[in-house]
């Protein structure tokens, strides 16, 4: 809590000279003429502003000038894990009334999270879907007074398939998970466990057929990097069979790509890397920034703007390759 005690009686409506006072290494200017407390914060980032209050409210109790406010540690997704940060509200309040005391509370959908008090919290898996918001009160110095963070929604539970649950020879694009985006020549089957091509010699893209956020995130774990020309990839912001982003590999070398309107380009060779057995490839399209990991070590962080919406999905070719790849997951979800 960042707090003012005035030790201006609000009862006194005379006017005052101009008091410099600390702020969490700011400074803080204040006057009270006509029944106003006026004050400006300078110094202190997340509060540096102008602001006013009726000495009658003051006579009240606490008067939040603004409230606390939410964000995601390290600026990332507010997923599972992810760290949430409470900047706390600043308050003004009569001093000589006696020290408030303040309490914090998070709530999930409107309601308590037990034991969540502090200025941070940890997103759990339950949380996806859900809305997160923190709360101030302050007892003391008259009637308690809560104020509230705006709320913070939480993005969905992520789809992961593992393709052990369906049975071998199962069509990927049948169920209603799936569609197609592109290709030719060949499905993609459940076999074993995994996903793999229907034939030797053909591709296939699928989108997985859940709404998605326009920031989302694709991800495959490559059980056989498989060896000649065959390779697996990912898309996300695929709106049709030409346009969309895709990171891929063939023959263990990745490419980040985009076809725009129909045409292909190469946005990136991401620096040699190589994929093999059991490694796990990435792309996120967040805002206007594309992201390529592996093994959740960075390989490709840059921008791109032509395009902002579509669906994550994966992508297996083959064309008579003597070791075909073969995936063992596919997880996608909102960023």
């Amino acid at each position: 809590m960042s707090s003012i005690a005035t030790g201006i009686g609000p009862t006194r409506g005379r006017a005052a000279p101009a008091l410099q006072l600390l702020l969490s290494g700011g400074g803080v200017e204040i006057a009270v003429e006509a029944g106003t407390v006026s004050l400006t914060v300078t110094g202190s980032p997340a509060h540096d502003g102008t602001y006013a209050a009726a000495t009658d409210a003051l006579a009240a109790g606490p008067v939040c000038l603004k409230p606390p406010a939410l964000s995601v540690a390290g600026g990332g997704a507010a997923i599972a894990g992810a760290g949430l940060v409470l900047t706390p509200g600043l308050w003004l309040y009569d001093g000589t009334a006696g020290t408030p005391a303040l309490a914090r509370t998070w709530r999930r959908d409107g309601s308590p999270i037990a034991g969540a008090e502090g200025t941070a919290y940890t997103v759990l898996e339950s949380d996806a879907g859900s809305s997160i918001a923190a709360e101030e009160t302050l007892a003391g110095a008259g009637a308690p007074v809560t104020a509230a963070s705006t709320a913070l929604a939480l993005p969905g539970a992520a789809f992961s398939d593992g393709f052990e649950s369906h049975a071998d020879g199962t069509v990927l694009s049948d169920l209603g998970d799936y569609a197609i985006l592109r290709g030719s020549g060949a499905d993609i089957l459940a076999q074993g466990g995994r996903a793999v091509l229907s034939t030797t010699s053909g591709n296939r893209g699928l989108v997985h057929t859940g709404t998605p956020e326009a920031d989302h995130f694709a991800e495959i774990e490559v059980a056989l990097a498989g060896s000649g020309t065959t390779g697996a990839g990912v898309y996300v912001r695929a709106a049709d069979t030409g346009n969309y982003y895709q990171v891929y590999f063939n023959d263990s070398d990745p490419f980040l790509v985009k076809r725009v309107a129909g045409t292909l380009s190469i946005i990136d060779l991401l620096g040699g890397a190589v994929i093999s057995d059991g490694d796990i490839l990435r792309l996120e399209a967040e805002g206007s920034t594309l992201r390529v990991a592996v093994n959740g070590t960075a390989v490709y962080t840059g921008t791109d703007t032509a395009l902002a919406s579509g669906a994550p999905g994966l992508w297996l070719s083959d064309t008579d390759a003597p070791l075909p790849c073969q995936l063992d997951r596919f997880t996608c979800g909102a960023l």
